[in-house]
């Protein structure tokens, strides 16, 4: 495990302290960022991005419900995904999840310990694979043309693939599947939000609960208690792809942007109206030096 998240510890140590030179390079691509004219569509908006996180995963989730085993450990995990966003409130994400899922029943259910055969178990999670609609709910706010915030909501559907290992109450090691590893669907409901960080770069904090169509994630099934779960807590970052002089579809205010035009163009409207009536004023003064020169001439 440790092996496996060593790659991404070190990444994601390189990205932070590399971030102030990403953000100075940003500011420089700020300085020319154009701002699509509106009902164009995605056109000139930067649309995809890739993300890349870690966090502790667990056998239950914050919804509650009994498990098979007494007490879960949280465990460091691993995933990423790359995302298509449609439109400025739905993006399609695919995200990819490994890691490890542990419990034991050590903890006490009603003043008694659990009566179970098995003490503690251990789930390899080999990958976790799923397709999810994501809305992004951070153009809400009228006053901004680019949102420094944004909530969102998630709900899929995938594949997960694991194998279980379980110690019996005589301390031996049983191998839930010796001959490979259990592939399940299961439906990830995730919330959290991204904190835009620079141009390109977006801080994504969540927290998925993800349901199996299946009892057997933690390698025993202890009736009534029936339908496997678990939990991904994480942060990590997403990156946009494209050009930077575009902004982030996700990021960017319709509402606000034709707001400021309407403000824009009120204003545009205002300095032509100020002006004809200046033009007025001066061919109104005109008119009346006209009369005065021509009376003036008449009495000569």
């Amino acid at each position: 495990m440790k092996k496996k998240l060593l790659p991404i510890v070190v990444l994601l140590i390189f990205i932070v302290g590399n971030f102030t030179n990403l953000h100075a390079q940003d500011s420089l691509a700020k300085r020319s960022l154009s701002t699509p004219p509106l009902f164009s569509g995605n056109n000139g908006f930067r649309v995809w991005s890739i993300g890349l996180h870690g966090g502790a995963m667990m056998p239950f989730t914050a919804f509650g419900g009994k498990t098979t085993f007494s007490k879960g450990l949280p465990r460091l995990s691993y995933g990423g995904y790359i995302k298509y966003q449609a439109s400025h409130v739905f993006g399609i994400q695919l995200d990819v999840l490994g890691g490890t899922l542990e419990g034991n029943n050590e903890k006490i259910w009603g003043g008694m310990p659990p009566v179970s055969p098995y003490t503690s178990f251990k789930t390899d999670l080999h990958w976790a694979a799923s397709l999810s609609g994501v809305a992004t709910l951070g153009n809400i706010n009228w006053n901004y043309s680019k949102t420094s915030i944004q909530p969102y909501v998630s709900l899929g559907v995938g594949y997960v693939n694991f194998n279980s290992i379980l110690v019996d109450n005589m301390g031996a090691s049983i191998n839930f599947k010796p001959d490979g590893s259990v592939t399940d669907l299961y439906i990830p409901v995730g919330v959290g939000f991204k904190a835009n960080l620079s141009n390109s770069v977006n801080l994504d904090l969540g927290y998925t609960s993800a349901f199996v169509d299946a009892s057997n994630l933690e390698g025993y099934v202890k009736p009534p208690y029936f339908g496997s779960k678990f939990s991904y807590a994480h942060i990590g970052l997403e990156f946009s792809l494209g050009k930077t002089a575009n902004p982030q579809l996700a990021i960017h205010n319709p509402q606000a942007q034709l707001t400021q035009k309407m403000m824009d163009d009120n204003r545009e409207m205002t300095a032509i109206i100020n002006a004809m009536e200046e033009k007025n004023k001066l061919r109104i003064i005109e008119l009346k030096n006209l009369k005065e020169a021509q009376l003036k001439f008449k009495l000569d």
